[in-house]
């Protein structure tokens, strides 16, 4: 790619390198979001009892899993701007409609989290 001006190189450097680190901040991403949150699961712990906390921790070690394998690039997806939810106005032969449109992530989403029991 040929640039004509100097301050685009350095434009492109900057993107690039930003582009770089989300790059390495994805790598870094955990494989499960409960036990990564110490501070989350000492808190639970402190706040409903040992008792309480044990049956609810090994359901929510499973959900964290799910989180962030399934549900967060689901997310991801769904949060792109061309899959967002959006208003169809109109039918196909110009009738008024106003259909709500919610592409299928959000609901592949919902399920895994609604479905969870958590």
């Amino acid at each position: 790619m040929e640039l004509p001006y100097e301050h685009d190189r350095e434009r492109l450097a900057s993107i690039n390198w930003g582009r770089r680190r989300l790059e390495e901040w994805l790598t870094i991403q955990p494989t499960n979001f409960f036990i990564d949150d110490r501070g989350f699961q000492r808190s639970l712990e402190f706040l409903l009892g040992e008792e309480a906390y044990r049956p609810l921790a090994a359901r929510l070690y499973r959900f964290g899993e799910v989180v962030a394998k399934t549900v967060d690039p689901l997310v991801r997806r769904a949060n792109e701007p061309e899959n967002l939810p959006y208003l169809e106005r109109f039918d196909g032969i110009g009738r008024r409609s106003e259909n709500g449109v919610v592409p299928d992530a959000y609901h592949e989403a919902g399920r895994h989290i609604y479905g969870s029991g958590v």
